[in-house]
């Protein structure tokens, strides 16, 4: 009787593990997969499949996924559910696929170990779950390796079933032709038999049908996420080696155990055991020359862990059933300690997945609020996932995925930065850019890109943007909303010069020894107080003080807000003042209070909106508080207003 509840537990045990794992990381969607879920809707919706109605562009690389999910888009059922029901359905069956393969590589010997392996691996299974396809291209990998080597023993099965498992496979990812054709170079005795050609045109038919769909649709022959994510081999492969040592670092004892039991089968090969061997040496070269991916848990490493682990199993098994007493001694010690190391590891990367979820969740849902209520428009989005599948707006990809324009710059994913990236942002012209930033303000971006498109030096950027909103991110950062500047944008703050460095000044046309762009007072100057930000323009100098004139007109820009407002310190005496022109007549004229505090200041510039204005600094004193203090120029909209009374005296407000 035991005998047989030991075998039950060995051959559904592992089932109800993968069920406990997945239970435990449900909750967590890796952003990624909102990109095939929005793909899906829209193809359910009639709108093609495509991220932004009217935009063909394939950002997507499992193409028979998405398409699946858009079955119950249509029917109305929850997608993300639907998702991780397949996913963990398709857990389920590699974990029975792994267990034939074992059986297949140690016939009559297999202890049942490789199905535990699979089902205890967080990196694997938690990937079946959290809405992407990988646990879906394993299954159909692992079956098309059973399927084909139950093939190669029974001439009488048909040669196309394997091949036809292997292209579906490509359509799900278009790796998987590494899979298929080391399979059939290595594991038929003769390769180029009639059966193995038939079993590769099988396999070929799927990848042509998609490749001319691609064309057909795309214009192109493989999806535009290739561009975006690769451009710099060297950082590549440096990502992607420390990828596969966090990972090896992860599986601890584990590690060992497998190693050791791959070694020892290599030691008695057959064509199934050096296939696998070669498959996963191959993926994980791969893995490294492509750069690993940003995901939590492994992802490009989970599709090799069932060869892997089907292999080591049946290195343990002729442990085991060869090396006598000792062999099951040693075959019994390394599994328990695997399974303490497999435990703690687990419970870590478990915790790891829960801190993932919930920062995600908390930094996300501050964007995601702001975009539902603000006005529509495209939004220039990086992490564009959740955020492109919950508001369903337009997004221009800053990372390329789809945004061909980006994808094709220089460098790497997430490094496609310079000059470049600032043109195709400006070009585009989205209604809203967000941009994370350090420091609770949004002059310091983060990320190498989001400061390639701040920092030019031209300052293309701020001169067609403004900030719109600022939104809790995470620890010291903020995400900021730049709302571009063009005449049909919602109208909301649009900040004009705000002084923040030297270089701000560089469309300006100056005259005489000031002003300059200064971050607090000069030795012998009182405090400066009311400043917005870090810097100031000020025309007092140091060496100088007073004694310094200068003039200092600002580049022209349209009156398209209600209201002017600036920040306006230093004297008030004759000579000394901030002017605003319009058409070349000065239209209102603000000075300081002979202090060096700045007061904020609002005038109505209604009579004047749609006419082109400039700023103009004057300071033509050299007597005590011969000098000009400004700030934080910006214009805004103030519903409510009574009606503009008519352009007066220019002191007045």
């Amino acid at each position: 009787m035991w005998v047989r509840a030991v075998a039950a537990a060995n051959r559904f045990g592992p089932f109800v593990l993968a069920a406990i794992l997945s239970a435990r990381v449900w909750s967590y969607t890796v952003d990624d997969a909102y990109i095939s879920l929005r793909y899906a809707r829209n193809l359910a919706l009639g709108r093609g499949l495509v991220f932004n109605p009217g935009e063909w562009v394939e950002g997507y690389t499992n193409f028979l996924w998405t398409v699946v999910l858009a079955v119950p888009h249509a029917l109305g059922v929850d997608a993300v559910l639907a998702a991780k029901l397949l996913g963990f359905a398709a857990v389920v069956a590699t974990v029975e696929g792994v267990g034939r393969l074992e059986r297949v590589a140690a016939p009559g010997r297999a202890l049942g170990l490789a199905p535990w392996f699979l089902a205890s691996s967080l990196p694997f299974v938690g990937h079946g779950v959290f809405g992407l396809e990988t646990a879906a291209y394993a299954a159909l990998v692992v079956w098309g390796v059973v399927r084909m080597a139950a093939e190669l023993q029974s001439p009488e099965r048909r040669p196309w079933g394997s091949g036809t498992l292997f292209g579906i496979a490509a359509t799900v990812r278009p790796d998987a032709p590494l899979w298929a054709g080391l399979a059939f170079a290595v594991l038929p005795a003769h390769p180029w038999s009639r059966d193995n050609l038939v079993r590769a045109l099988a396999a070929a038919a799927p990848l042509l049908l998609l490749t001319a769909f691609r064309l057909a649709v795309y214009g192109h022959p493989v999806p535009n996420t290739l561009p975006a994510k690769t451009g710099d081999a060297m950082a590549q492969i440096v990502g992607g080696s420390v990828y596969l040592t966090e990972y090896l670092t992860w599986l601890g004892p584990v590690a060992g155990l497998v190693g050791f039991g791959g070694v020892v089968a290599l030691g008695r090969p057959s064509r199934l055991r050096v296939y696998a061997a070669l498959a996963v040496a191959c993926w994980t070269g791969y893995v490294v020359l492509v750069g690993g991916d940003w995901m939590i848990a492994w992802r490009f490493l989970a599709p090799a862990e069932p060869l892997l682990f089907a292999l080591a199993a049946a290195g343990l098994a002729d442990v085991w059933h060869r090396w006598g007493r000792s062999g099951r001694a040693v075959v019994v010690g390394a599994c328990l300690l695997g399974v303490a190391g497999r435990v703690g590891s687990t419970r870590d990367l478990a915790a790891r997945v829960d801190v993932e979820d919930s920062n995600w969740k908390r930094m996300l849902d501050a964007p995601v609020a702001w975009l539902q209520q603000a006005p529509p428009g495209e939004v220039a989005f990086a992490d564009l996932g959740y955020v492109g599948y919950v508001t369903d707006r337009p997004i221009f990809d800053l990372l390329g995925l789809m945004a061909p324009e980006i994808a094709r710059l220089e460098g790497g994913y997430t490094r496609k930065d310079g000059r470049g990236l600032v043109e195709a942002v400006v070009r585009r012209r989205p209604t809203y850019v967000f941009l994370l930033s350090l420091g609770r303000d949004c002059h310091h971006p983060i990320h190498e890109g989001m400061r390639a498109i701040y920092e030019q030096p031209d300052r293309i950027f701020q001169r067609n943007y403004v900030v719109a909103a600022v939104v809790p991110w995470y620890g010291d950062m903020v995400g900021c909303f730049w709302e571009h500047a063009h005449a049909d944008a919602p109208r909301r703050m649009r900040q004009l010069f705000d002084f923040e460095a030297p270089s701000d000044l560089l469309e300006w046309s100056l005259e005489g020894e000031a002003p300059v762009v200064a971050f607090g007072p000069i030795p012998g100057q009182a405090p400066v107080a009311g400043v917005h930000g870090a810097g100031h323009l000020s025309t007092v100098l140091p060496g100088r003080g007073d004694a310094a004139r200068g003039r200092a007109v600002s580049p022209s820009f349209i009156l398209d807000r209600d209201v002017l407002a600036w920040r306006v310190g230093g004297g008030f005496v004759a000579g000394v003042a901030v002017m605003l022109e319009v058409d070349g007549q000065v239209v209102r004229r603000a000075s300081g209070r002979n202090t060096e505090g700045l007061d904020a200041i609002f005038m109505d510039v209604r009579p004047w909106r749609g006419r082109s204005a400039r700023i103009v600094v004057e300071d033509a004193a050299t007597g005590p508080w011969g000098h000009v203090l400004l700030d934080d120029v910006r214009s805004f909209d103030l519903p409510g207003l009574p009606p503009p009374a008519p352009p007066g005296d220019p002191d007045g407000d």
